[in-house]
């Protein structure tokens, strides 16, 4: 049963990051297009950022739980 979550959790956490990445990637193109890099812009990728890395680590942790039972 545990293993069965943590699998539906990797899975949830690779799929949100995938799509995170793919958002901070447009996100940088459409300021460089269309804005300047003003503090409301640059805010926004930061904290795009941050999230990716909190899913990253959220991740992590749940391939070392899959692994460690």
């Amino acid at each position: 049963m545990k293993k069965g979550i943590a699998l539906l959790f990797i899975c949830l956490f690779a799929v949100v990051s995938i799509y995170t990445f793919i958002d901070i990637i447009e996100s940088v193109l459409n300021v460089a297009r269309y804005e300047t890099l003003t503090l409301a812009a640059s805010g926004t990728l930061f904290g795009k950022a941050v999230f990716l890395l909190v899913v990253i680590v959220a991740f992590i942790f749940s391939i070392k739980f899959y692994r460690g039972n």
